[in-house]
């Protein structure tokens, strides 16, 4: 094979994820209509208007222009009906997890900050995660929480799992109400996580392989 041929091969993919890169810039169009939707619009009708961007795309580009949803309301308030309480209980006894989990800040400051690549920051959070085959009841949950069903993983038979989390201050709220059904471990966990965070979403880490979730629990 000639050398410039062989060159110009070995060059296409640069070529094909610029191409790819350019195409997902935001228009002005899609801006504005973010500017609108964001503030005051359910998220899953903004995902909607935005079939080709993942929830992440969506919300980092909301940051970017300073821009902020309300407060979610209680879960208190979401789980309203009677039964809807112990339902979150029995998902989360039969198939669920009691979780102090790490996350990270990201490491794009946004616009209002200058934009600017930052230190990476990491942050101890509570967390409950149900997950399980049967996606109707998870989306059920998923309702219940105010928090989207996800494509988890395969099961050991080849099955799709799909699972649903909650955290930060909706977990202690969630762990709070469930407390009655609670037994066991999951129970001595929510314990720990409820007075650890208390009325905090996060607590910072300082070094993230240092970490030990429930340190100290029993």
């Amino acid at each position: 094979m000639p050398k410039a041929e062989s060159s110009r091969r070995q060059r296409r993919p640069c070529v094909y994820w610029q191409k790819r890169r350019r195409r997902k810039v935001w228009t002005a169009e899609e801006t504005r209509i973010l500017n609108a939707m964001f503030p005051i619009d359910p998220a899953d009708r903004i995902a909607a208007t935005f079939p080709e961007r993942n929830w992440s795309a969506i919300e980092a580009k909301a940051r970017d222009m300073g821009l902020h949803r309300p407060p979610p309301n209680p879960l208190g308030r979401t789980l309203s009906k009677e039964g809807d309480v112990g339902y979150s209980a029995g998902m989360v006894i039969a198939d669920g997890s009691i979780l102090e989990t790490i996350v990270g800040s990201g490491r794009k400051r946004g616009r209002r900050e200058g934009a600017t690549p930052r230190p990476m920051r990491y942050y101890s959070i509570p967390q409950v995660k149900v997950s399980m085959e049967d996606k109707e009841s998870i989306e059920r949950l998923g309702k219940l929480w105010g928090r989207k069903a996800v494509f988890s993983q395969k099961s050991s038979t080849g099955n799709d799992v799909w699972s649903v989390a909650i955290g930060g201050k909706k977990a202690l709220e969630l762990m709070e109400l469930m407390m009655p059904y609670l037994e066991g471990p999951k129970k001595r966990k929510a314990v720990y996580l409820l007075s650890k965070y208390h009325e905090l979403t996060s607590l910072p880490v300082e070094n993230r392989n240092d970490f030990r979730p429930f340190e100290g629990l029993s």
